[in-house]
């Protein structure tokens, strides 16, 4: 199934328009960087919530990132291609995801048998982990905070931002390249006055952290992000600009991750979106100067490789840190839940998901060679 050529993108192309820039040249090692870093202030937080109350920012970093990089593969493949084939797109997120999703489940009901610990109800966890709807299951009660497969939340919500998007950049596209970054602007400030509307109105808090509709405008910031960069790119000026703020926004994030969340609803529906619009500096920043001094820290290959290995590590993390904080000997075990996270991770990215990555590169569209830019009005 393939979107319609787009018309209005081929009509809005002119001479006289600025130059489009692709918001990614090839694989970005300091984004790998980036991956690790996020993970690691998840477990950090989870780990230990009283000394590091903000980790979860790291959650906010990978919503970010991926609105980023898929809208960027998409906007690709529509100048290139003229249309999107969104079976072959979900086909390559479904081999990219869920062979780790299952190994990882399939470990945790092992776990929850031999170890006899776990989740009180653990095949329905499975079922909502492996079916991308454990953000409904969290965000609709005062679901267990502490079940295995919990933090699959976030893979839910992103999961169902992969079922959405290709549509609706569809119609942002046929709006004209004049009112796109506009109608996305706007949908990120009614999405923020929503949650704000929520975090007054809802009955816990569980509403808004897990919901999609109150997280999908940190997903929008890095569609925005590669839109912009598709469409303005030959301002270097602003991106010039906006790249070398990067240190007041780690310098930001940072404060949020040592401080944590603020109570009062607006300003922690500001906090959110203020996180979201930092991590898009850092990734602006890293993706179009990866030679830059902080591009090359994040480049060092130790952190590119946790990098590459941060899916997996993430999945293993959570449920290997609740199965042995059941254990009597709890800080030894906490402790040891991150090498042993590291090493189940790169045991599922060589073993598990490594033949399905090399599966789904069959399934990438193919490009033609660029003769020259292409340019797009405003």
């Amino acid at each position: 199934m393939e979107i319609a050529p787009l018309s209005s993108v081929a009509s809005s192309c002119t001479s006289g328009a600025p130059q489009t820039t692709e918001p990614l040249r090839g694989h970005v090692r300091a984004l790998d960087g980036l991956r690790a870093v996020a993970v690691g202030l998840v477990m950090l937080v989870h780990v230990s919530n009283r000394r590091f109350p903000g980790g979860d920012v790291g959650v906010d970093i990978f919503f970010v990132l991926s609105g980023f990089l898929i809208t960027s593969i998409l906007m690709r493949e529509l100048r290139e291609r003229g249309s999107i084939h969104l079976g072959a797109f979900y086909l390559r997120r479904a081999l990219r995801l869920m062979p780790a999703l299952v190994f990882m489940v399939i470990g945790d009901l092992l776990m929850t048998r031999f170890m006899g610990a776990g989740s009180a109800h653990p095949v329905w966890d499975a079922v909502a982990a492996l079916t991308y709807t454990m953000d409904v299951l969290r965000a609709s009660s005062n679901y267990h905070s502490w079940t295995t497969l919990g933090h699959t939340w976030s893979l839910a919500v992103e999961e169902q931002f992969y079922l959405l998007w290709p549509w609706l950049l569809l119609g942002l596209t046929r709006l004209g390249a004049r009112w796109r970054l506009p109608a996305l602007g706007g949908a990120i400030v009614a999405i923020a006055l929503w949650r704000t509307h929520l975090l007054l109105t809802a009955p816990d808090f569980a509403r808004v952290y897990f919901g999609f509709d109150a997280r999908a405008d940190q997903l929008l910031i890095g569609c925005a992000l590669s839109l912009w960069l598709v469409q303005h790119g030959a301002a270097r000026e602003s991106v010039g600009a906006l790249a070398r703020a990067w240190p007041l926004a780690v310098g930001l994030i940072a404060v949020f991750v040592l401080r944590g969340a603020p109570s009062d609803p607006f300003a922690l529906s500001c906090t959110m979106l203020g996180i979201g619009l930092c991590a898009a500096v850092v990734i602006l920043s890293l993706s179009q100067r990866p030679g830059s001094r902080f591009g090359r820290v994040l480049s060092l290959p130790p952190l590119v490789l946790l990098g590459k290995w941060s899916y997996g590590i993430y999945l293993w993390h959570f449920t290997l840190l609740v199965h042995l904080r059941m254990d009597p000997h709890l800080q030894l075990k906490v402790l040891a839940s991150i090498p042993l996270s590291i090493a189940m991770a790169a045991l599922s990215y060589h073993v598990v998901e490594r033949p399905f990555l090399r599966l789904k590169d069959r399934f990438e569209p193919a490009y033609r060679p660029q003769s020259g830019r292409v340019r797009v009005a405003n």
